[in-house]
């Protein structure tokens, strides 16, 4: 199988293959390495690969039995793998366990072949750092692949995997899926679980997928990673059916509010709000009621973006104290880029109080939001709401 050949399909086109013993899952392996031999060292999306690659004990009905995957260097922890947060400060590190997520991938078929890059502790929409450099975009390598699963996804979409862990807590699935032109869904917080290393993320704001090419490759692994782990803090049922199958019904008549502005009315690139008219244009066309409105956020959009920043920076300070504990590395410019460090700054100085402020301000985000989803199935909006950015301009 050439790497040509291999790019034409989606992750549950490959496994099929290897059902029907049309290809070999060596066959398979063979050409994804091959891809990142021949593309990665223009874009920088891959930082590490495994020979032999990672898993290959799933069940024969595994969906994705034999299918190459990537890691994201901020998600899963696989036993005896870098973790390193895509910084300088994390460099060696090495999980010792297996996460839940990492376990719900190897039953899946998944074949671990490498790591992906991301920006230091997760903490930009580009995807840029330090300890491996750049990732390019692979439509155009002046600019950005978006972030903070900007190697998972210029690697998808290059060709190089099918699929690949994403992770998204301010837009780390869907900004760069959308910089790279891939299927990228954040899943409902609590539908995967982050034990047994967290309850939560990041107070609920961060869940774990992947970006993909295909949409039934992101429904087929929510099917295979949901579900819920004793002790989770908000577990969530099972659907009624797979979201496989749920693909295959035909939607009832939708009501969709679209909006060409973003919620906080940022300006928005011609392109992108003409592809917003464009996808309400198509869905009023199919028979579903589509009008221009925008939820009432409840709180100033400043107070919004405030309340974020705490979160996240309550939740860095912590997790740069003990990557420093566990290397012995000092907390310093020698590692760390200067707005981790910052961030690590101003999330030390805030009092718990300061951060319940911030969770009360997400609460009544939350029931703002929530309310305009009692009147709308869906909400179409630009999201970047400008082409990916140049690189360095982040």
């Amino acid at each position: 199988m050439n790497i040509h050949d291999y790019a034409q399909y989606d992750g549950l086109g490959l496994a099929e293959l290897v059902r029907k013993q049309e290809a070999s899952t060596a066959e398979i392996l063979d050409a994804a390495l091959a891809a990142i031999a021949a593309f990665n060292p223009a874009l920088n999306a891959v930082i590490e690969t495994f020979e032999p690659p990672i898993g290959g004990d799933a069940a024969p009905g595994a969906p994705f039995l034999g299918v190459p995957f990537l890691l994201k260097d901020v998600g899963a922890s696989v036993n005896g793998v870098r973790h390193e947060s895509g910084s300088r400060l994390g460099a060696g590190v090495i999980s010792d366990h297996d996460s839940a997520l990492a376990r719900r991938i190897h039953a899946a078929g998944l074949r671990i072949i490498g790591r992906a890059a991301s920006p230091e502790m997760a903490f930009n929409i580009t995807t840029e750092n330090r300890l491996h450099g750049l990732t390019r975009n692979p439509w155009n390598v002046a600019h950005s692949a978006g972030g903070s699963s900007g190697g998972a996804a210029a690697a998808v979409a290059a060709g190089m995997v099918p699929i690949a862990e994403a992770n998204d807590g301010g837009g780390s699935i869907r900004i760069p899926a959308a910089c790279c032109s891939l299927v990228g869904l954040k899943p409902s917080r609590g539908r995967i679980s982050s034990a047994p290393d967290a309850g939560e993320y990041l107070n609920g704001l961060s869940c774990s997928h992947v970006v993909s090419r295909s949409l039934r490759d992101s429904a087929a692994m929510l099917d295979a990673t949901a579900g819920a782990e004793p002790g989770d803090p908000s577990p969530l049922a099972r659907p009624v059916r797979p979201y496989l199958e749920e693909m295959a019904q035909d939607p009832k008549p939708l009501r969709i509010a679209v909006a060409t502005r973003p919620w906080n009315e940022a300006a928005t690139a011609p392109e992108c709000a003409q592809a917003a008219k464009a996808a309400a244009t198509l869905c009023a066309e199919l028979g579903h009621q589509v009008e221009e409105a925008r939820p009432e956020l409840g709180v100033s959009w400043g107070a919004f973006v405030e309340a974020n920043a705490r979160i996240w920076c309550a939740n860095i300070a912590p997790w740069v104290k003990s990557l420093s504990a566990a290397t012995g590395r000092p907390i310093s410019p020698n590692f760390l880029e200067a707005t981790t460090l910052a961030c690590h700054a101003y999330g030390r100085a805030l009092s718990a109080s300061d951060l319940l402020a911030a969770l009360a301000v997400g609460n009544t985000v939350s029931r703002a939001v929530g309310a305009f989803f009692a009147r709308f199935d869906r909400a179409h909006h630009p999201h970047p709401a400008a082409a990916a950015p140049s690189l360095g301009h982040l």
